[in-house]
């Protein structure tokens, strides 16, 4: 009804912000809510369901976060160790192809040989739908050809364990502080 739209208004934004902080929920996962509830008001304010334009004004809160990435020191040492199991050799050469592929955990685990022609790497992205197209690095190549021409079958929680064996074996045994906003 019309009334419910016009429930979405500026005391309504701050009780929606204050219970997410309560929940915990991040700073940026705050944000995406308030983008689409943005989308959804604007459609209604488009196709004259209401008149409200208090939601105009509510802030989308971002903050960009903290990554870590391998030197390329770390990553030639993970490569080229010769003291790992099967297992951790599978995690190793799934994690290569990760990296080269530059994709998400769901794209890069199904990579085959038949995704590489004349020197470049295809792959469709499963989130998105777009197709990723980069010059194939000889170390994922070879991952591939070592693996039957496809990416090595782990589940994520059994590649996580042995990534994680992988790295400790070549000396990365640094704690590292991650800080996250959680809540307010």
């Amino acid at each position: 009804t019309k009334e419910d739209w016009e429930d979405i208004h500026s005391a309504y934004y701050f009780r929606l912000c204050r219970a997410m902080d309560e929940y915990g929920c991040s700073i940026n996962y705050k944000g995406a809510i308030i983008a689409k509830l943005k989308v959804v008001m604007n459609e209604g304010y488009k196709l004259k369901y209401h008149k409200n334009e208090d939601f105009r004004h509510f802030k989308r809160m971002s903050e960009v976060p903290e990554t870590i990435a391998l030197t390329n020191e770390e990553l030639d040492a993970l490569w080229t160790c010769d003291k790992l199991t099967q297992m951790e050799k599978k995690a190793r050469d799934l994690f290569i192809i990760g990296v080269y592929s530059v994709a998400r955990w769901e794209d890069y685990s199904r990579i085959t040989t038949d995704n590489i022609a004349n020197g470049m790497l295809n792959y469709e992205q499963l989130k998105t739908g777009k197709t990723v197209i980069l010059p194939v690095s000889p170390r994922l190549l070879e991952c591939l050809e070592r693996n039957g021409g496809i990416a090595p079958k782990l589940s994520q929680q059994k590649f996580n364990e042995a990534i994680k064996r992988c790295c400790k074996k070549i000396g990365m045994t640094d704690r590292l502080h991650i800080s996250k906003s959680r809540g307010a």
